[in-house]
């Protein structure tokens, strides 16, 4: 131990030497054997200083919105921090500040918000939303989403009992510089259970957190090709994003509430 404290102390003197000869110049060195972020400082005069850099921003993750009351509490009371909250689509960040430290230096625990395979997959349907004969549609929504449709069982007893009727006629039309012949066609989808509604509603689950319970309808369009006998469903027009808005709603009314610190929508 001795040998290693004369090594470093030889080592420190070496440097500053080398440093006083070196006019109007700083250097930072790694000092042996000491332990990571303490360095020397020696000053253009060859003065050697000793220092210790400040402590890293300490970072947390949590794993559900619930434990922030827990942590945010905790945080005040043992280390007298100062908490803000803020939540956004991606995510909920909770700063323990400190009025000494620049924004990015801040101390911070984060959430980061993961969507359910429920809505995801509603969601993807809104870009491409593939067709499915009945038989495949049926367990398309029963493997995936009968849990989350409204009147499931009901909806799916008309699907499994669905016929499909076409007729069709010959017709051609003859004009001036062109000649068409095209078809007239006459199909229909019946079932003895009832008929097909004209949209589906979801009630789906958009966070996926287990102390997030609260669910969000999504209507969505159910489009039928008789000719084809196939069928899909297409979310109708905003429905995505006013399922995302009011769940971001719930979750702010939620950490206002609960929290007795302050709370913004958005990223700090």
């Amino acid at each position: 131990m001795q040998t290693d404290l004369a090594e470093a102390l030889q080592f420190t003197a070496e440097q500053a030497e080398k440093a006083a000869g070196a006019c109007n110049k700083v250097q930072v060195l790694d000092l042996p054997c000491e332990p990571k972020g303490v360095y020397g400082l020696v000053t253009a005069d060859g003065t050697f200083q000793r220092l210790v850099a400040g402590a890293s921003p300490r970072g947390h993750a949590l794993h559900r919105v619930d434990q922030i009351v827990d942590f945010v509490q905790d945080a005040r009371d043992r280390l007298s921090a100062k908490p803000t909250v803020w939540y956004s689509r991606k995510g909920v960040q909770v700063l323990l500040v400190d009025d000494s430290l620049a924004a990015d230096l801040q101390s911070r625990t984060t959430i980061t918000f993961a969507f359910t395979p429920q809505f995801e997959l509603i969601r993807s349907c809104a870009d491409s939303s593939p067709w499915h004969d009945p038989k495949q549609f049926c367990l398309w929504i029963r493997s995936k989403l009968i849990d989350c449709l409204r009147d499931g069982r009901e909806i799916l007893s008309i699907m499994k009992d669905l016929r499909f009727s076409v007729q069709s006629g010959g017709k051609s039309t003859i004009g001036q510089g062109r000649e068409s012949i095209g078809r007239e066609v006459d199909a229909e989808v019946v079932s003895e259970y009832g008929n097909l509604p004209d949209d589906l509603f979801f009630d789906v689950r958009v966070i996926d957190d287990p102390s997030l319970l609260r669910r969000q309808a999504i209507q969505c369009a159910l489009e039928v090709d008789p000719q084809k006998c196939l069928m899909r469903v297409v979310p109708l027009a905003g429905q995505i994003q006013n399922a995302l808005d009011a769940e971001l709603e719930g979750i702010g009314s939620l950490l206002k509430s609960t929290l007795d610190c302050p709370v913004y929508h958005g990223v700090p």
